[in-house]
């Protein structure tokens, strides 16, 4: 059962980003030009951090699906259906558009410069956190940066 959920989960997450993506073509290229230096962090920081920056979005789409759906026990007129319109609007709340990345529990992440507090997607537009991806160097031993990327803007 766990497993069907995490599949469903899984299936949900990449939905959402696919969604996003191509929500604004345009626009949404400059956001992902770190998603390979992101990626290079580990799958649970990564994973870690796209879920706050999707959070407002899975609420909000969630709340959409459950607003506005009405049923009635008569039975229809004469051509036996009924045509129906809705529309549903989900507002973020303001603390839902930032969230603080030094309260994240990263294993190879770090944030080196910048405010603490990264936009989510429906956030501000102003500068991130420039965030470092740190790793043992096999050869001394010694934990190291290996590159920099910085969170987007929105």
């Amino acid at each position: 059962m766990k497993k069907v959920l995490q599949i469903k989960k899984s299936l949900l997450l990449f939905a959402t980003c696919l969604l996003i993506s191509l929500a604004g073509v345009n626009t949404a290229t400059a956001q992902f030009d770190d998603a390979g230096e992101i990626l290079r962090s580990g799958t649970n920081d990564a994973n870690l951090l796209l879920k706050e920056y999707l959070r407002p979005f899975a609420n909000g789409f969630g709340a959409d699906l459950n607003s506005g759906w009405v049923n009635s026990a008569r039975p229809y007129g004469v051509l036996g259906f009924d045509l129906r319109i809705s529309a549903g609007i989900a507002i973020v709340p303001t603390g839902d558009r930032s969230f603080n990345v030094d309260e994240l529990n990263f294993e190879n992440l770090e944030r080196v410069d910048g405010p603490s507090e990264a936009q989510t997607a429906f956030g501000e537009d102003v500068q991130g956190p420039e965030m470092g991806i740190f790793g043992t160097n096999p050869l001394t031993g010694q934990r190291e940066e290996i590159t920099r990327f910085t969170m987007p803007q929105k």
